[in-house]
């Protein structure tokens, strides 16, 4: 395992006072890495310092995750973490070398925050690559739910259980492998399939989703819930959006609840709230 990915390990601490200069000594550390070499995007971690810099300086360590595409702009990411303590002069020396650790830190992802999210897993809850998670068993749909809209799906499940509907949850973190074992399985137990994503229904979860009961053979009614093919514009307030693009809480239940063709009006929809800088890492 490369050593890069202790950057984002529970216990790791870091400070830094002062972003400003955490950028100049990027750019000094920067020249050094690549000057042994002879190459090495030097002009990419000299561009990119202040970035690099405001990243870990806005980084909560031990919560959220800092980790980097092996791509052109690493070194800069490489250069920050080992001014801070977090990777020795020895490791680092490898740079650029045949072989090296940092060579092969394998497939990786950037997650951005923007507002608060509720968490929803405990400390020791891990992202697993290629697996969905059943978090609430139900018969009668069968709720999938990535990112920002599982908050919302748990509490859609919540308020249509207390009125008679059994609605089954899974998390999907992640669309690419997809757990199709898991997915066939719930929609296979299931009336109707629901898919909510904070992402276009074109090419995301829904899509995923509907290809793999389509190949299982399994003919169960679909609801795509997501962003619909149009420009989203941008806000403050992330709530805002979510219910202006149809993201809400209030949406899963009264989709579910037409798609299972219940009568009268649907549930009234429970208000999901974050607290004051909640952030969910995973």
């Amino acid at each position: 395992m490369s050593p890069t990915l202790h950057v984002s390990d529970p216990g790791t601490r870091w400070t830094v006072p002062d972003p400003r200069e955490l950028a100049l000594r990027i750019r000094l550390r920067a020249v050094r890495m690549v000057a042994p070499q002879g190459f090495g995007y030097l002009g990419q971690a000299l561009s990119s310092a202040e970035q690099v810099a405001a990243a870990f300086a806005c980084a909560r360590p031990g919560v959220d995750r800092l980790v980097c595409s092996p791509g052109h702009y690493i070194i800069g990411p490489f250069a920050a973490a080992a001014e801070l303590g977090l990777l020795d002069d020895q490791a680092l020396s490898s740079y650029g070398q045949n072989g090296s650790s940092f060579e092969a830190i394998g497939p990786v992802y950037l997650r951005l925050k923007r507002g608060e999210i509720p968490v929803i897993f405990d400390d020791e809850h891990a992202l697993r690559l290629g697996q969905a998670d059943v978090l609430v068993p139900g018969t009668d749909a069968a709720l999938f739910a990535s990112g920002m809209m599982l908050a919302a799906a748990l509490a859609a499940a919540s308020a249509l259980g207390e009125h008679g509907v059994s609605v089954s949850v899974i998390n999907v973190p992640v669309i690419k492998p997809l757990d199709t074992a898991t997915v066939r399985a719930a929609a296979a137990g299931a009336s109707i399939v629901v898919t909510a994503e904070n992402h276009s229904v074109i090419g995301g979860l829904g899509s995923a989703v509907a290809e793999t009961i389509a190949e299982a053979g399994l003919g169960r009614p679909l609801r795509r819930i997501g962003i619909r093919d149009t420009f989203a514009e941008g806000s403050r307030d992330a709530p805002y959006l979510f219910e202006k693009y149809g993201l809400s809480t209030r949406t899963l239940i009264e989709t579910i609840w037409s798609a299972l063709d219940r009568p009268g009006p649907a549930p009234a929809a429970p208000h999901v709230a974050a607290q004051t800088g909640e952030y969910s890492p995973v």
